[in-house]
């Protein structure tokens, strides 16, 4: 059993296949399963794998390796973060009571395209919505915050939020006479 070990850093087979299996899908609860791990307790399981200084270390190192095949750097991960969570939504569209006006993507900078995650354009006989999906601001923050350290361990963040947009021009009315028309108020 301690050659086996040897041979995966310090690992058993079953955590080097655990490890494996996180790094395709980030998923600590499918990973265990993956692993080998019993379904009943993969998520147990899995937590208690990521709190092993080992694991982490295959993780870190993996990471790095990644990093270093893509020409990427830690800093460039944290470039994006910046990017991301101290983006301006006026970089990328207006609005007034009148309606909603996107910018055209050719006019965007490279930091307003970088927040922007979907856009996607749905037309219809009867008008059409426009979607556009901003990359989740404050997770980004906390991404930041947590790497430099500047919470407290009891500090609750909330994380994982997205601003979802829609705009609707069936007819070029603006959107607040479009939504009366749509309720019946018109």
């Amino acid at each position: 059993m301690a050659r086996k070990a040897e041979l995966n850093g310090g690992m058993t087979a079953k955590e080097a296949r655990f490890v494996a299996e996180y790094l395709i899908d980030f998923n600590l609860t499918a990973a265990a399963k993956r692993a080998g791990y019993a379904p009943k307790n993969a998520r147990t399981t899995a937590q208690h794998n990521m709190r092993r200084p080992i694991i982490q270390k295959a993780l870190a190192d993996a990471a790095r390796k990644y990093l270093a095949k893509t020409g990427k750097t830690a800093q460039d991960v944290l470039d994006e973060l910046v990017r991301i969570g101290f983006s301006d939504i006026r970089q990328v569209m207006s609005w007034s009571t009148k309606g909603v006006v996107l910018k055209r993507s050719a006019d965007l900078d490279d930091d307003a395209a970088a927040t922007i995650a979907e856009v996607s354009d749905t037309r219809t006989k009867d008008g059409g919505t426009v979607k556009v999906k901003l990359h989740g601001k404050l997770e980004a923050l906390d991404r930041l915050g947590r790497h430099f350290q500047l919470f407290g361990k009891d500090e609750p963040v909330a994380v994982g939020q997205r601003l979802i947009l829609q705009v609707e021009w069936p007819d070029g009315s603006p959107v607040p006479a479009r939504i009366k028309k749509l309720k019946g108020e018109s």
